[in-house]
């Protein structure tokens, strides 16, 4: 039998890493924690680059999954979280009607309700507002990124198809300008002559390719 009495004590100091880690030890913080830092990466996948949300994203995540470590997790509830934030990046590229978007909504409430064992438990005012806010904002960031796609191109040599140029002759060569540049030109039809009116119908390489609508004045 080991026998303590009158054993002198040493008080230590749990180090920075571990007092760091006993504070993140909650389960409402860890999943604060997981909800935005996954809003973040979604807002970032939906605008397409590394920017200071993306950032802020990954840093929540690590902190997140810090604090799962000292926590007795469940692999269901974290294999039900995966499945939910694959849910939700699917629908910013299969957006439409907000099945996906949903179905990680109903992911993410699981994820919640089975991430902890014992009596260790995520609030349940703290779960449903997060589900919530994390499916609406990933159908809706679809929704945006599918009208993005939608929209006709701004730059690029495909917005010069409809405008309207004036040719110019110089030799043998019919040419006009066009957005700060000269272009070669054929046409497609009748032979251009100088001073013509004529609208670019196409792109071929180098040259704009267009058709005759009228004379210059």
């Amino acid at each position: 039998m080991l026998t303590t009495d009158g054993a002198s004590v040493t008080r230590r100091e749990m180090g920075n890493l571990r007092s760091v880690l006993g504070r993140l030890a909650d389960p409402n913080l860890a999943f604060i924690f997981l909800s935005i830092g996954t809003l973040a990466i979604i807002y970032e996948a939906a605008n397409a680059g590394l920017g200071f949300s993306g950032i802020a994203g990954v840093i929540l995540l690590v902190l997140a999954f810090s604090a799962l470590s000292v926590l007795p997790v469940r692999g269901a509830g974290i294999a039900l979280f995966i499945l939910a934030v694959g849910l939700f990046v699917a629908e910013l590229f299969v957006p439409g009607i907000g099945v996906l978007g949903a179905g990680g909504t109903i992911a993410l409430l699981l994820s919640g309700l089975f991430l902890f064992e014992g009596d260790v438990r995520v609030s349940p005012s703290l779960l449903w507002p997060s589900a919530v806010v994390l499916g609406g904002t990933s159908i809706i960031a679809g929704r945006a990124v599918f009208k993005a796609r939608m929209q006709p191109p701004t730059t690029g040599p495909e917005t010069m198809i409809g405008k309207i140029v004036t040719i110019t002759q110089i030799g043998n060569r019919a040419s006009a300008f066009l957005d700060g540049t000269w272009w070669e030109v054929k046409a497609r039809g009748d032979e251009l002559t100088g001073g013509a009116v004529a609208k670019v119908v196409a792109i071929e390489g180098i040259g704009l390719v267009v058709e005759e609508v009228g004379d210059g004045v």
